[in-house]
């Protein structure tokens, strides 16, 4: 199966390799056949529209998601923004980096203990 990547290895990535790697994600989960039940050719093998059709699709969705993490990074920054200013008129004293890393911690157990994700931990 493919696997994940990260937003850095994304920005290294060019059209057709983004393309090719929904494509094969695309058919890893129909074992390689079509929306008819077809076989599915290898990415090479496509026509040249289709190939550019999948190009299309996978920049849209390249953008969407680098969107996404401007909006969810801006978003983190405001909170711990507020966290802090919330921890100051109380008078406590942890620094925003304790705060953030509680934050985070807290939010990754929650995600996985919903088995929302898993986190494979090293014995």
């Amino acid at each position: 199966m493919t696997k994940p990547f990260d937003a850095n290895e994304l920005q290294k990535l060019n059209c057709r390799e983004l393309a090719e790697r929904a494509y094969r994600a695309y058919a890893l989960t129909t074992n390689w056949k079509n929306f008819r039940g077809d076989p599915m050719p290898q990415f090479a093998d496509l026509p040249e529209q289709i190939q550019h059709a999948w190009e299309a699709a996978a920049l849209e969705a390249a953008a969407t998601a680098d969107q996404t993490l401007k909006i969810v990074r801006i978003a983190f920054a405001l909170a711990c923004r507020a966290l802090t200013e919330f921890a100051t008129s109380f008078g406590e004293a942890e620094s925003l980096d304790q705060m953030a890393d509680r934050f985070v911690g807290q939010a990754l157990a929650e995600l996985v203990a919903n088995g929302e994700i898993e986190v494979p931990f090293a014995d």
